[in-house]
């Protein structure tokens, strides 16, 4: 069970403070592991290009985690960090990066100060704003003619910008759109509520509470779990964590081998294409990805609002959404065609092209490239090898031979840990990914087996110390206020994974959806499905 660290209540201004870090910075895990990675850029660039999905991608899906998951993990990432260090600024000591965020799992980045702080984010009243889509007239665009929408996009100026606590959760659709889900996810969280007798006055901090708590919930038995090796997640809440520890009494730092190795693993699980919708219907371009948003897209540059035409079916993207309503124009939504849930890539060292390409840096430039980008700033933060972590949280590293494994690497990736000795000092991060890929879960479609489901040992421990650490030290948490809760809005009896003594109610990302769609034909029978109002 667990217990309190103590702590005065805090408003979602305050900072935290760490035992390697002052209020509001960034710090370490393993502060006497530093400069283990020494590496020019010639050899991190060499290492980054060999660092490209296979031709042909011949490593299956990862069928335990649909592609929804890769998106709220980051949506998760910019609810705990916001570093606005540019990478040519990027210091050895991390506590002179200043984390913008609270390291919490609080929702700051959606609720912002509240209603009296950020009135701008609220409809004069306990609920969101919500935006209109952008309507299609009849012509050559796919899917038209289409009606504005209200409530499919969200708030936006006239400039196109949105109107939100995080504006990155405006680069990119699906991080939009899952930004848009927690706002209704909200509302509906106070209509809910005041069906049952909250008082007015209440509303708002009775529905923020039970949307944290049950956001709280989907991070650490949704999201995670599938993301970790779960032995490790129980040995962390069995017998608490060894190396993400602070002050008694203190809050918590943001460690630089998670912000800057470990959670970036979801660079991995990024597909070249998505489908959509019923009109895209086909994998579509990356580049799609980021051309409908505000903040790095062209809303408010010839579109004032989100297309009507890209509105997300959310079963094309997480497992077990089901629509009870119909779609526009009162036909029945239609059962989603097989095979079209997008899966997620395996956890492993391989980044898509188009990850490679990235905009506005020249096409051969290595600054065109994320995974030299995410080298080289591990570099900068003096980040510990992969082989310096394992050894000193007891974990037997991985050989050269085993990274150099013809068999499981490929020959730009052998040459490149040969010639530069990164097959015994590894960069944090590829090791990371690299151990998924020999060590971690076996893929559900993969014969002869593959691994690379969940990350290894060493990844999974860094993940579950941090979020486990993060929940334990916050006093407001659902752990720390009420470890026995069970999610208000779940509906299926389950066993807890966390606690196989009990039984608890099921609250996925899944029934998150379900339960919007649910709430919301109550107090608007007349509107369309919000699980997939394109049919």
């Amino acid at each position: 069970m667990a217990t309190s660290h103590g702590g005065k209540h805090r408003d979602t201004e305050r900072q935290g403070t760490g035992w390697y870090a002052q209020t509001g910075q960034f710090g370490r895990m393993f502060p006497h592991l530093t400069r283990h990675v020494h590496a020019s850029d010639d050899a991190m660039a060499a290492l980054a290009k060999a660092m490209v999905e296979p031709a042909g991608n011949p490593r299956p899906d990862n069928q335990d985690v649909p592609a929804g998951y890769t998106y709220l993990g980051q949506f998760v990432d910019h609810d705990m960090t916001l570093d606005t260090t540019a990478l040519s600024e990027v210091q050895a000591d991390p506590a002179a990066m200043f984390n913008f965020r609270t390291p919490r799992l609080e929702l700051d980045s959606l609720y912002g100060t509240g209603p009296g702080g950020m009135p701008h984010l609220y409809a004069r009243g306990p609920k969101f704003l919500l935006g209109t889509t952008t309507g299609l007239p009849a012509g050559p665009i796919p899917g038209a003619p289409l009606p504005a929408v209200p409530g499919f996009d969200l708030p936006r100026l006239s400039q196109g910008l949105a109107v939100l606590g995080d504006p990155r959760n405006d680069e990119n659709l699906l991080v939009a759109q899952l930004h848009l889900a927690f706002l209704r996810f909200h509302n509906a969280a106070v209509d809910a509520l005041a069906a049952k007798g909250v008082a007015p006055d209440r509303l708002f901090d009775e529905a923020r509470r039970e949307v944290r708590w049950h956001y709280q919930w989907i991070v650490l038995r949704d999201m995670l779990p599938r993301m970790i090796d779960l032995a490790e997640l129980h040995h962390v809440v069995s017998h608490g964590r060894d190396w993400f520890t602070f002050g008694y009494g203190q809050d918590p730092y943001m460690p630089v081998e998670f912000s800057g190795a470990a959670y970036r693993l979801g660079h991995s699980m990024v597909r070249e294409k998505y489908t959509h919708n019923r009109v895209f219907d086909t994998p579509e371009p990356f580049a799609e990805f980021f051309r409908f948003t505000g903040k790095s897209g062209i809303i408010g540059q010839g579109l004032p609002t989100f297309p009507s035409n890209w509105i997300i079916d959310w079963r094309r993207f997480f497992h077990g959404v089901t629509p009870t309503r119909n779609a526009l124009g009162g036909a029945p939504v239609p059962p989603l065609p097989a095979g079209k849930l997008n899966f997620a890539r395996p956890f492993d060292p391989y980044l898509v092209g188009a990850l490679h390409a990235l905009p506005g840096a020249p096409a051969a430039a290595n600054e065109a490239s994320l995974a030299f980008l995410n080298l080289k700033r591990g570099v900068r933060l003096q980040l510990p090898s992969g082989q310096a972590v394992c050894r000193t949280m007891g974990i037997t590293p991985l050989t050269p031979a085993q990274l150099t494994n013809p068999a499981t690497s490929t020959p730009a990736e052998i040459a490149a840990l040969t010639t530069h000795s990164f097959d015994r000092e590894t960069p944090l991060w590829y090791y990371i990914l690299k151990e998924a890929q020999l060590l971690g879960g076996v893929l559900n479609s993969a014969n002869p087996p593959a691994r690379g489901s969940t990350l290894g040992p060493m990844g999974s421990r860094i993940l579950a110390e941090v979020f486990l650490g993060l929940l334990d030290s916050d006093p407001d948490s659902q752990r720390m206020q009420d470890p026995t809760w069970s999610p208000t809005f779940g509906t299926v009896d389950m066993m807890d994974p966390l606690d196989t003594t009990r039984t608890v109610k099921r609250f996925t990302i899944a029934d998150m959806l379900n339960f919007i769609e649910t709430e919301e034909a109550k107090t608007a029978p007349a509107a369309p499905s919000f699980i997939n109002p394109l049919g």
